[in-house]
């Protein structure tokens, strides 16, 4: 039989051992930016590799450092910067860092399909002097994995869904390393989403979600939050914690800071509720409970710290609205859902 120029081609192919996932590869898109002018800019293709801008098909990897000058990626137009997949690197005290930056800068994050991303070092929404809010989208049912890695929420920035519909999902958690479920401790091996603005997006809790930006809120809204025994909801730094959804969860409920003029808060917001299994450490600040109920099986742990710096008792405060309940315990296992 004659062999055709087509069968000899996918012969040499399969003989070579190609696989789906070399060709894959090419997808990759390494940011190495260039050594001219605009090479901090994400949609300058002259700073990939590839010289090509990533787009939703694509793995965008960003490295733990840059040599002569290079400068770490920025998004900031009016153009949505996308990425199937993100990875940032660390090494050491190197760290690789992604920006969004201003009203109009969006980066969506997947396909629309289940994907990974890994965060080792900084995704940074937002900007103290960039005026307005920098936005995040999340494509489908995304995980977020990392040891160490944090997303970084500024100046009123957003974690939105794509679609709008309910179908996208984001999740965070560590990329599994044992025995790092504390508080801070396990910062070292795990997701950390941080600072002032809103969650939007279903949430899936597995690493630390922290309001931090003292006098400032970070609000989960909108979509429901849950988690998983490994993860926590905190305030500090005389920041708030602000619900206005439904949290089911087992996460850690935390106020724990030993500061006695913390005014760090979590509160419950109108639309809030909690309905979870979680223990509860509370040791400084105020928890509100205003515009919703909230409730876990998990025990609370209330009480005065000593401050050594201004020599004084930490003072917790408790406020619970009227007709609005707090429980927590055995008296709360009856309260497995919200409404």
């Amino acid at each position: 039989m004659r062999t055709t120029s087509a069968q000899v081609a996918i012969i040499a192919l399969l003989i070579s051992g190609s696989t789906s996932s070399s060709v894959d590869a090419f997808d990759d898109r390494n940011w190495v930016s260039n050594t001219s002018s605009d090479k901090s800019n994400w949609f300058n293709q002259a700073n990939w590799q590839e010289s090509a801008v990533p787009t939703s098909s694509d793995h965008a990897i960003i490295p733990y450092s840059l040599g002569n000058g290079r400068e770490m990626p920025v998004i900031s137009s009016s153009s949505e910067a996308y990425a199937q997949k993100l990875t940032i690197n660390r090494s050491g005290s190197n760290i690789g860092k992604l920006t969004v930056l201003g009203s109009t800068s969006v980066l969506v994050l997947g396909d629309g399909s289940a994907r990974t991303s890994t965060i080792n070092g900084q995704l940074v929404l937002g900007d103290h002097g960039s005026g307005t809010a920098s936005t995040m989208k999340v494509n489908g049912d995304h995980t977020v994995i990392g040891a160490g890695g944090e997303i970084l929420l500024v100046k009123v920035a957003i974690i939105d869904e794509y679609t709008n519909n309910g179908s996208d999902k984001l999740t965070i958690k560590r990329s599994g390393q044992a025995a790092c479920d504390d508080y801070p401790d396990g910062l070292a091996c795990n997701v950390l989403l941080h600072g002032e603005g809103e969650v939007k997006v279903q949430l899936d809790n597995r690493g630390f979600v922290v309001a931090d930006d003292s006098g400032l809120d970070l609000v989960l809204s909108d979509r429901t939050k849950t988690g998983t025994s490994d993860g926590w909801w905190i305030a500090e730094s005389n920041a708030r914690l602000v619900l206005q959804t439904k949290v089911n969860s087992s996460c850690h409920w935390h106020l724990g800071e030993t500061n006695s003029d913390s005014q760090s808060t979590l509160f419950l917001d109108t639309g809030g509720c909690t309905a979870g299994f979680g223990p509860v450490t509370f040791t400084a600040g105020i928890f509100v409970v205003t515009g919703g109920n909230f409730c876990t099986s998990g025990n609370i742990v209330w009480k005065s710290v000593y401050d050594s710096g201004a020599s004084e008792w930490t003072a917790p405060a408790f406020k619970v609205a009227s007709g609005k309940t707090a429980k927590f315990g055995s008296g709360a296992v009856s309260c497995t859902s919200c409404p």
